[in-house]
């Protein structure tokens, strides 16, 4: 391990990182930044390049086998939550190939909606699993090509009522409870575990209102990211397609680990978490590879 200066960490980028960087870790999170420092490099996105290679610290790892993500996670900020929360995804074997669903991890923190408020919405949460084989995105995130056949990747929630799952792996939150996500092919399958836990707060609440409910936040981050700048903040990507930039507030409470409070000009938005959020990042990486 050894950090270099910023003229030899461009030509590194250039010639090695394509080749080994990261390429070998088990840590999916990681290798999404992997190829988004490729993506932004190979199309001349220098300030782009160097903003990821920040939240890389810096780090050029010469090992083929990494097995552990620590030697990134503890300063730097970004990552901490991400890291912390990694999980590896869930296998479905079917004769001898494996299928990997990506998942963000066994819980998921939601607020209440809003009917009265700008951000209210027919569901709690959003997000999707993708389907990954051979390396690649399944086809359509749902069709894939084992010893010459056509086989479906097949979506079940065991309570709709709380979750329900669609044919391509999007799952919308319907309400509190534990549920589990059944991944199939053919009369393979495997179980996904979620439990969907409330934090007693409502979008559009102000932030007076969430202080008066929950008291001050362990940690608050502010962010502005300029006009086609991207930035990870608290592990989620970012990025301004806005001319003005966008500003980033979260608000995070030990009390609900890995959970982020999103907030907007007219309050509180969203609640998320890191690992379930880079699932759609994930899913760009993997397509297009």
């Amino acid at each position: 391990m050894k950090y270099y200066n910023l003229p030899t960490l461009l030509i590194f980028v250039a010639f090695a990182l394509p080749l080994k960087l990261v390429a070998q870790t088990q840590n999916e999170e990681f290798d999404v930044l992997h190829e988004e420092l490729k993506f932004n490099f190979d199309n001349k996105k220098y300030s782009q390049t160097l903003t990821t290679l920040r939240v890389l610290k810096k780090i050029i790892v010469k090992e083929q086998n990494v097995k552990d993500a620590s030697f990134i996670k503890s300063q730097t900020k970004e990552f901490d939550v991400l890291f912390s929360k990694a999980k590896t995804p869930a296998k479905l074997y079917v004769g001898n190939k494996t299928v990997k669903i990506h998942y963000g991890g066994k819980n998921l923190y939601v607020i209440r909606n809003n009917p009265n408020s700008y951000f209210k919405s027919d569901y709690l949460f959003y997000s999707e699993l993708p389907v990954e084989f051979e390396g690649k995105l399944a086809i359509q995130n749902k069709y894939l090509k084992i010893d010459g056949q056509t086989k479906r990747v097949k979506f079940t929630s065991n309570d709709k009522n709380i979750l329900t799952i669609d044919d391509g792996g999007k799952i919308k939150v319907k309400k509190l409870g534990n549920v589990v996500i059944t991944i199939s092919v053919d009369d393979n399958f495997t179980k996904i575990p979620i439990k969907i836990i409330d934090i007693p707060l409502t979008r559009g609440m102000t932030r007076d209102e969430v202080i008066a409910t929950l008291g001050l936040a362990d940690k608050v981050n502010k962010k502005y990211i300029g006009w086609v700048e991207s930035k990870h903040v608290d592990g989620i990507f970012y990025y301004a397609n806005n001319v003005n930039g966008i500003s980033v507030e979260h608000w995070i409470y030990k009390e609900y680990p890995y959970a982020i409070l999103r907030f907007g000009y007219s309050g509180l938005n969203s609640c998320t978490i890191a690992s379930w959020e880079s699932l759609s990042t994930k899913k760009y990486s993997l397509e297009h590879k």
